[in-house]
């Protein structure tokens, strides 16, 4: 790919190698060529191993990116760190190309945006800087053509406060993200997170006690309690890291207070120190977070789109296809998923043919007045069909919960992950 095989796989690889040594003339050409296998071959050692990379800054930036771990930066942190070792580059500079890249893959997490043309985007960029320095402004300019998406600063705000960062990314980019946050605190002595035991807490318990269900509802009167708590339990605002999850679980606000105002991580004690924890406290630390994720990773220039995030759908599909005859599930919970919210859910799944829409119920179990089969010729009743399929509805009309799919249920299903320790 550095070389300019834009069609160049890892299968591939062997061939187009074949190839370039069918054209080299002669033993000195051989042997030079060899000479620069090497130093790729050392300098991408480096980025798989960046406890190698002999320069503090450029090994703290190579070390970030192994912590993403995300294979799809390879290609161009090699080009950067080439240009490094040519001299076109200082290994301060190198750092700076290289925090431009993860602002991209993180930022993009953080939106909620699809991750399935990251591998592309970053090729491209690659083919684009093959005459150029690959300097941070180069990369943030290339990476900031509308169709790439990477992320505005104000795109990044609405996201923090709107987006079910749980159910982003994977496990360990969580868990990075948040310790990335936390390091961006002062403080007296660097925190050694490679022994800590950390996990992701959310403050605003999954399972929340009637006690906390009371307390949200003071947040908005008009709003389902319930529905409120799905809004908000995933958000980042509502997040943490701590080494006792099984010690906190759903216990109330003042009793993990205690807990989180011990904690030697500064985001748990500025959590403890909040009288309550609803949605204006979530809102509030979701602000202040969004503030500090714009500074630690740099955003596009103002070229790039600012465009809303647009709901995965067809994640939606895989989610409907999933829910099992004798199940059901919440136009909410699928919104957690997904990254929406319940009302277009809804919308979409009224008007667009999708599996299992009759399957999808308000989040107390009752049928939407709104919901339409997709198929205008179909007029059966849908709480005949789920009884049928083995759903017991009360006298009031509300299916049973213990046959609801949950938002966390939906996720294992089809395999996205939902907890995993912090790294």
């Amino acid at each position: 790919m550095l070389r300019g095989d834009d069609r160049a796989t890892q299968e591939s690889t062997y061939h187009f190698q074949q190839q370039r040594l069918k054209q080299l003339a002669g033993e000195a050409e051989v042997e030079a060529w060899i000479v620069e296998l090497h130093r790729r071959a050392r300098l991408y050692d480096r980025i798989l191993r960046p406890e190698k990379e002999p320069h503090p800054t450029l090994r703290r930036a190579l070390d970030r990116l192994k912590r993403w771990g995300a294979a799809v930066v390879e290609p161009i942190a090699l080009l950067v760190s080439l240009a490094q070792d040519d001299g076109r580059l200082t290994h301060e500079e190198a750092a700076s190309a290289l925090r431009v890249v993860e602002s991209y893959l993180v930022r993009r997490m953080i939106a909620g945006i699809a991750t399935n043309n990251t591998n592309r985007f970053l090729m491209s960029v690659v083919k684009d800087l093959r005459d150029s320095v690959p300097t941070a402004a180069e990369i943030t300019r290339l990476l900031s053509a509308p169709r790439r998406r990477f992320p505005t600063d104000a795109l990044v705000r609405e996201a923090v406060l709107a987006n079910p960062f749980y159910w982003n990314g994977r496990g360990p980019q969580r868990s990075y993200v948040l310790r990335c946050i936390e390091e961006a605190y002062e403080h007296a002595e660097p925190l050694d997170f490679t022994t800590a035991k950390l996990t992701i807490e959310h403050v605003l318990p999954q399972s929340p006690t009637p006690e906390w269900l009371e307390m949200l509802a003071t947040d908005a009167p008009d709003e389902a309690p319930d529905e409120l708590h799905s809004s908000l339990v995933h958000t980042l605002g509502n997040l943490s890291l701590t080494a006792y999850n099984s010690k906190l679980a759903n216990d109330t606000f003042d009793a993990k207070k205690k807990i989180l105002a011990d904690s030697g991580l500064v985001m748990n004690r500025e959590i403890a120190d909040a009288p309550r924890w609803g949605r204006t406290e979530i809102h509030r630390r979701g602000r202040a977070i969004a503030e500090k994720i714009i500074t630690v990773w740099p955003g596009p220039d103002n070229t790039a789109s600012t465009e809303p995030v647009k709901p995965q759908w067809s994640l939606m599909t895989t989610v409907l296809a999933s829910v099992p005859a004798g199940r059901w599930t919440s136009y909410t919970d699928v919104a957690t998923v997904i990254g929406s919210h319940q009302v277009p859910v809804g919308v979409r799944v009224a008007t667009v043919a999708v599996p299992n829409a009759h399957r999808v119920l308000k989040l107390n179990g009752t049928i939407s007045p709104e919901f339409r089969w997709p198929d205008p010729q179909r007029t059966d009743d849908p709480r005949a069909v789920l009884e049928a399929e083995g759903v017991q509805f009360d006298a009031h009309g509300k299916a049973a919960s213990s046959q609801r799919m949950t938002a966390d249920e939906l996720a294992k299903m089809i395999g996205l992950e939902i907890d995993a320790p912090a790294e």
